[in-house]
């Protein structure tokens, strides 16, 4: 298992925890860390490299420009988009 992936596991079991063992639906991260994200998780399914990965146990991956490198949150609601 990569760094990564130990790192995002442990926060989903904490909202597991926290929300009555529900399951968050996003994983929001800074692009560098979604693609570090999906290339663990890639090679944990030994999923072929032209398949493309959005999904982490169950949780939809998901990059955003206002976090930074090294702070994932996971959630049930989408980050603000700015405009």
């Amino acid at each position: 298992m990569g760094r990564l992936t130990e790192r995002v596991d442990e926060l989903i079991q904490k909202y597991k925890q926290d929300h009555r063992q529900e399951p968050p639906l996003y994983i929001i991260l800074s692009p560098e860390d979604a693609g570090q994200l999906t290339e663990e998780a890639r090679d944990q399914a030994n999923t072929p490299e032209d398949d493309i990965v959005t999904i982490y146990r169950d949780c939809k991956i998901v990059h955003s420009m206002s976090v930074k490198k090294g702070a994932y949150y996971v959630s049930n609601e989408m980050p603000e988009t700015g405009s």
